[in-house]
């Protein structure tokens, strides 16, 4: 859950600065969104290297742990339309 907390945050900080547009949406696909932060990731994690700091996330991440990002992008969906009705 922590991976996806941040995935989201760097994609929010992205588009708030007009770094990148990432659709957020749940109708994106979790590998589409994952895919996009993680070239942020990989330039953030470079300069962190540089300074002697952590990577931001892991640069790869594998795809179980994709599809289970997938589905906790999901289920923001769900909660959304469950309150709707």
């Amino acid at each position: 859950m922590n991976v996806y907390l941040d995935i989201m945050a760097i994609a929010t900080t992205a588009n708030a600065h007009g770094r990148i547009c990432i659709d957020l949406s749940t109708d994106n696909e979790a590998s589409n969104l994952v895919a996009t932060v993680l070239q942020i990731v990989v330039e953030v994690s470079e300069y962190n290297f540089d300074l002697g700091l952590q990577p931001l996330l892991p640069e790869r991440l594998l795809p179980p742990v994709i599809d289970k990002l997938a589905y906790v992008h999901s289920l923001r969906h769900s909660r959304f339309v469950s309150t709707l009705g």
